[in-house]
């Protein structure tokens, strides 16, 4: 299987032209998965490879705890192996046509609460004031009384603007 890996390496980089990490990224990939291939299903050759065969891989990888991500990056890689040896001829079938990618969580952003919205107010609004008005003339008394401290920071220390 290695002979095929080095001969898609090759083509990524002649005929495709990808990058040198993209490159390292997918043959680490893939000669682990061959690795895999031969010391647990004694599979050296890429016909011998089923669907069923790069799932149970795929399962095991998961359950030595690698992320959605990675694993993400190991589908890409072999579902372009195979299509490249099943277009080349190499193999009949594509075993990994009809691999799905893993969904990859989204998380929401943290939100401010009220304190945070107020100081945020007033440093753009200080900002705005600074550039409308370099010298510092003009500046709101509330502004000046602070002495430069943020909503919160006046609030805190029991200072009134």
């Amino acid at each position: 299987m290695e002979d095929s890996i080095d001969s898609f390496i090759r083509f990524l980089a002649v005929e495709r032209g990808l990058s040198e990490n993209y490159q390292v990224s997918t043959q680490r990939s893939l000669i682990d998965f061959a690795h895999w291939c031969a010391a647990s299903k004694k599979i050296d050759n890429p016909r011998g490879v089923t669907l069923p065969v790069i799932s149970e891989y795929l399962g095991d990888r998961k359950r030595g705890g690698l992320s959605a991500s990675s694993i993400k990056l190991i589908v890409v890689a072999l579902k372009i192996f195979f299509r490249f040896l099943a277009a080349k001829g190499t193999i009949e079938r594509d075993p990994a046509e009809a691999l799905a990618l893993p969904r990859i969580e989204r998380y929401l952003p943290e939100t401010l609460n009220e304190l945070q919205v107020e100081q945020l107010r007033a440093r753009c609004a200080c900002d705005w004031e600074r550039k409308q008005n370099p010298a510092g003339a003009g500046r709101s008394k509330s502004m000046r009384s602070a002495g430069g401290l943020s909503v919160g920071g006046a609030a805190q220390t029991g200072k009134t603007a």
